[in-house]
């Protein structure tokens, strides 16, 4: 299909040849076929999978809590994601689409990470403690949340009442969440949130690549949600709202026709990693986007001449972020933006910008592009350069130790996201892995004596008899340390990576 040229009042330049003054021309993108289609089946699959699993489960004894959704979706999650691999095998991939294995790594570990600090630190320190403070004061104002759990007439509600009611819920909590997402690119909460915008890849991995920071603050923006919302269903509607969304990271699905006027769908999603927009920020409905005049289509990227050579298939959008991700580590520590976003801000306060600097200092990247409505294209003047991740090769035994010792870091971030009163000890054991695993990666020179100390302590630690041991889950743990290191000798050059 040819397509369409959008009109645009700004003359958009290629960030690969700023000098260029061709004019705007769009290229086609490349329609899925059976790709898309057998996608789209197997996350329909897991959907129901994850509705089905949850409907075996009882109701939470507490009215505070919800059926784990989430954790119930992650084996999913990563049964989609080796189907998209496999999609990408057979049928071919855009080069930012494939998978890199350092680059799916660091963004499963980032997300499990953020899932320790929401266990261990968030939830017993803040929780649901605002939500409920503003839901208790409510109530005892005379404000009832429709379909309330601690109310006996809730069983007498019909069945139409019933549906209109959890959709009024979703389209609430979808509502709050694009104006979190927004205010996460235009505002200074975009420290925390641009984790998610790292990887120059865009693949389902991608989808769980999340930021710590991001997950301290996003629970003000729901708050609102108190008077009207029982904290049950808030939670539910916003563990439904998170699962929905990891599909959306894939470039096998292309265009999904009608659906795209309403729902975020991956081609919308695309356009909101391009690094050079800040776009379409809604979470299960693009129609947020289409009211507050943040919508970009993806056939609207409009490219310049000079880009009419690429390759067919290739993406039209540029992922990941103009500050280029250095180690696969700085993905978990998660310090490298706010770090560098002081640094900007010092420099042009130190040369005499001081306004300039207080802007940016509480600004994110999408503050001038976000809310222009007329706006059709991509910014006149886009300096996001095309950058690479400095690349180590690592050797065969490498990659496969880091991932064995991942499967058991992912099996250990299950049962954390399950378990209502994770041990700090677990928590901190799954923190460790990860961190001595992209140490690996990254090919620093210590990180093996770093590893061999981690899998000593480790034994030393959940060995039965030993200060957390005497479980079943302890004893799982050291069989995997135990287990994992044989993975080390499948290569003589596990010892060793090089630079390219």
């Amino acid at each position: 299909d040819k397509g369409v040229v959008v009109p645009c009042r700004e003359a958009c330049r290629d960030p690969m040849s700023p000098t260029s003054h061709q004019p705007a021309v769009q290229l086609p993108i490349q329609q899925g076929g059976v790709e898309s289609s057998l996608m789209l089946a197997s996350i329909t699959f897991s959907m129901i999978g994850v509705f089905y699993l949850a409907e075996q489960l009882p109701e939470p004894q507490s009215v505070n809590a919800c059926k784990p959704f989430v954790a119930l979706a992650v084996p999913f999650f990563f049964l989609l994601m080796a189907v998209e691999f496999i999609l990408q095998r057979i049928f071919g991939a855009s080069s930012t689409g494939k998978y890199d294995f350092k680059d799916t790594f660091g963004s499963i570990a980032s997300g499990a990470v953020q899932r320790v600090f929401i266990k261990l630190i968030l939830n017993p320190w803040i929780g649901m403690g605002p939500y409920l403070a503003v839901y208790s004061f409510s109530r005892l104002n005379g404000f009832r949340a429709p379909l309330d759990p601690v109310d006996s007439d809730t069983a007498s509600v019909s069945t139409l009442n019933y549906i209109a009611t959890h959709f009024l819920f979703a389209t609430l909590v979808d509502f709050c969440y694009y104006w979190l997402h927004r205010s996460n690119h235009t505002t200074i909460l975009w420290l925390g949130h641009s984790v998610h915008h790292d990887s120059d890849r865009y693949n389902l991995s991608t989808a769980l690549r999340q930021g710590i920071l991001q997950s301290a603050t996003s629970f003000i923006f729901y708050l609102p949600l108190a008077v009207v919302i029982s904290p049950r269903h808030y939670l539910t509607h916003r563990a439904i709202n998170v699962v929905y969304q990891f599909w959306v990271h894939t470039t096998v699905i292309r265009r999904l026709g009608a659906l795209e006027l309403v729902f975020m769908t991956p081609s919308h999603h695309r356009v909101h990693h391009d690094r050079r927009v800040h776009k379409n920020f809604g979470g299960v409905l693009v129609v947020w986007d289409r009211i507050f005049g943040s919508f970009l289509d993806e056939d609207s990227v409009i490219r310049n001449s000079a880009q009419a050579s690429r390759p067919r298939g290739e993406e039209k959008c540029y992922f990941g972020q103009r500050r280029p991700m250095l180690t696969v580590a700085s993905g978990l520590h998660q310090l490298d933006e706010p770090i560098a976003h002081l640094s900007r801000v010092w420099t042009k306060i130190s040369r005499g910008r001081l306004l300039r600097g207080v802007i940016d200092l509480f600004c994110g990247p999408g503050w001038t592009t976000a809310g222009l409505r007329r706006r059709q294209a991509l910014p006149e003047t886009s300096s996001a350069p095309r950058v690479r991740l400095p690349r180590t090769t690592v050797s065969f035994g490498t990659q496969a130790y880091v991932a064995g010792t991942s499967a058991v870091a992912a099996t250990l971030t299950t049962i954390m996201m399950v378990d209502p009163t994770p041990s700090a000890a677990l928590g901190v054991t799954l923190v460790i892995i990860l961190l001595c695993q992209a140490q690996l990666l990254d090919g620093a020179v210590s990180s093996w004596i770093a590893e061999i100390t981690r899998v000593l302590t480790t034994l030393v630690m959940w060995w039965p008899g030993g200060s957390v041991g005497g479980t079943a889950l302890s004893y799982g743990i050291c069989a995997a340390t135990v287990s994992a290191p044989v993975l080390l000798f499948l290569d003589l050059g596990a010892l060793r990576s090089k630079k390219d």
